[in-house]
């Protein structure tokens, strides 16, 4: 039976000033600090409403422990995206399940040339908080991300992936390690489909660094160069990275040419048989850990973990 989101898809107040909670039962004193969460929190926008429930504006919550006490407050993410929708009192960018229709201003010429536009990435960052060199973001799965200061909620920077390694988006799960060396995965799409291993480095050389000093570890091509597998994460153990080429896959040649239509999932596609052909041996020395999942009937996932236990590190 399906799920039914209908409690979870209507819009809601920020609570930019923190609210005392009630609480059922006792909170250790030793635990301190911000617990912090995001999600899609309005999901329509003047007449306008969003077609997946991956696209409602991103609502950045906090939830601060003290000596036992809790205090909540929220706060939408000052994003482009956000603004835009907010000046223009309609959906004018398009998002996951959701594409932008052309703007009721234009004249009919200017709405007609605006179907052949390539829709501009969002920087709606509603799937995740997470830390890169000791510093607070929130993002999406597009090439933006936010940086966040943790105590106001407030945007401080919007950083652009693309503008420091050659990926057109990375996932919102990344993986920090102990020594805050923290990796993930991105897209690049020319001149054919790779899934690219990151590594942004655990420290800033002065604190107005973002993304400076990342690097791609891996490009490992995808099987058909022109319908790469969809991914929301991966998985890593002590020693390994990995992942799984699903068999549910990105049609690249549906989407410049359908940009019209107001559904992301013409472009998704199913494979009842995805075998990896990728040769690890070929690769260099360095990057063996990378392991490849060959997937014989129809499955998919949406979240990878992180496995601690491991065994040896590979020879």
């Amino acid at each position: 039976m399906w799920f039914k989101l209908k409690h979870f898809i209507g819009n809601i107040e920020e609570t930019p000033e923190p609210i005392e909670t009630n609480i059922i039962g006792k909170i250790p004193n030793w635990i301190n600090g911000n617990f912090l969460r995001n999600g899609p929190g309005k999901f329509e926008i003047g007449n306008h409403k969003f077609n997946h429930w991956f696209d409602g504006m991103a609502l950045l919550h906090q939830f601060k422990i003290d000596n036992g006490q809790v205090t909540y407050k929220s706060r939408f993410l000052s994003s482009s995206s956000y603004q835009v929708n907010k000046e223009t009192s309609r959906i004018a960018v398009s998002e996951f399940g959701t594409l932008t229709m052309p703007d009721p201003c234009k004249n009919f010429f200017q709405r007609f040339l605006s179907r052949f536009e390539l829709p501009k990435p969002t920087d709606n960052g509603n799937v995740n908080f997470m830390t890169y060199k000791g510093d607070y973001y929130v993002s999406t799965e597009t090439n933006y991300m936010h940086k966040v200061d943790p105590e106001t909620l407030e945007s401080v920077k919007k950083v652009d992936w693309s503008k420091f390694i050659a990926v057109n988006g990375a996932t919102a799960h990344p993986h920090t390690e102990p020594d805050g060396t923290t990796y993930n995965m991105g897209n690049s799409y020319s001149p054919k489909a790779h899934y690219n291993i990151i590594r942004v480095p655990p420290t800033k050389t002065n604190e107005d660094e973002t993304l400076e000093g990342a690097t791609v570890l891996c490009s490992i091509p995808s099987k058909d160069k022109s319908r790469p597998s969809y991914y929301h994460s991966f998985g890593e153990s002590k020693h390994y990275v990995v992942f799984i080429e699903q068999p549910v896959k990105l049609d690249l040649m549906k989407i410049v040419p359908d940009l019209s239509c107001t559904n992301y999932d013409i472009f998704f596609i199913w494979l009842k048989l995805v075998s990896s052909s990728h040769n690890p041996s070929s690769m260099s020395e360095l990057f063996k850990q990378i392991v490849y999942m060959h997937v014989s009937s129809p499955c998919a996932a949406l979240s990878s973990g992180k496995v601690k236990k491991g065994g040896p590190p590979p020879k």
